[in-house]
């Protein structure tokens, strides 16, 4: 590609289109929630169409949340989902591998819901191959 000093070039990254899922599977330490952070300070560049709602549930409260605007944050999973869900809703489930590793809710979200509910999740996890019987379906 041959581009003159009168040109100029733009290079357009992929949008994650919604609804999807992710698996940000890690060891601790290796930045999992520092990536999923970032991903929302730049979620007009990142995602298509943008959430209106962005729902974050974690097992541990971490200081980092208390910089992330425009996200609430819920401590745990919830027995049902639809008091969170908006038109474009964004899930993010961090750290609760054993909490939900069992909950056949869990994984109806992840195989069913997403498409049905119009619902994107990202789920953070520090073990890919966890021994819960529901995540292995």
């Amino acid at each position: 590609m041959n581009i003159d000093s009168h040109q100029s070039f733009v290079m357009e990254f992929p949008k994650l289109q919604h609804p999807f899922t992710m698996v940000m599977a890690g060891p601790i330490g290796c930045a999992k929630t520092y990536f999923v952070r970032d991903l929302l300070h730049c979620k007009r560049e990142m995602f298509s169409p943008v959430p209106d709602k962005i729902v974050w549930f974690y097992g541990i409260h971490q200081p980092l949340y208390d910089n992330i605007p425009e996200v609430t944050f819920v401590e745990g999973l919830p027995l049902k989902f639809q008091e969170y869900l908006g038109k474009h809703t964004l899930f993010i489930i961090d750290d609760l591998m054993s909490h939900g590793a069992n909950q056949k809710l869990l994984t109806d979200l992840f195989t069913k819901g997403s498409h049905h509910l119009n619902l994107s999740i990202i789920f953070i996890v520090q073990n890919f191959f966890h021994k819960g019987k529901e995540m292995r379906k």
